[in-house]
């Protein structure tokens, strides 16, 4: 099958997340189903973020902030550290405010996240200066 592949210059991260894991342990993501099949042949549902049915605490719990200072050089994408006090399987979606305010988001994926655990995701900056985010900074949901 197809793929579609977008080329960064001076990336600052020489990696591409989440590679290791999915040859790992997923057969297959299925996004009709919503769901992650993983080798030994079960499955996992993905959450969507607050598009779901969600009580508003349980919404609140789903954002993720910046775990550590993070400096984000103009057009340019970082590894950035951050947690959220909900735990499961979850796609990842950056917020509207962190495009508004600093023309940056935060690159959509599936992770597997632990309660209160910083992990890492890849914010990419689309403006013209240098961009600080503050620690409980937040930057995107689950």
């Amino acid at each position: 099958m197809p793929c579609t592949f977008q080329v960064v210059t001076n990336l600052s991260v020489p990696a591409l997340r989440g590679c290791d894991f999915l040859d790992a342990d997923v057969h297959a993501i299925l996004p009709s189903d919503q769901a992650v099949r993983w080798r030994d042949g079960t499955a996992s549902a993905i959450v969507r973020g607050s598009d779901d049915q969600l009580d508003r605490r349980a919404s609140a719990s789903r954002v993720l902030k910046v775990a550590y200072k993070t400096q984000l050089a103009p057009r340019s994408a970082t590894l950035a550290w951050v947690r959220t006090p909900w735990g499961g399987l979850g796609q990842v979606f950056g917020s509207c405010r962190l495009m508004t305010m600093h023309r940056a988001t935060v690159a959509n994926g599936v992770f597997a996240i632990l309660p209160d655990i910083a992990f890492p995701v890849v914010i990419s900056s689309f403006g013209d200066w240098e961009v600080l985010l503050r620690p409980k900074t937040a930057v995107g949901r689950v």
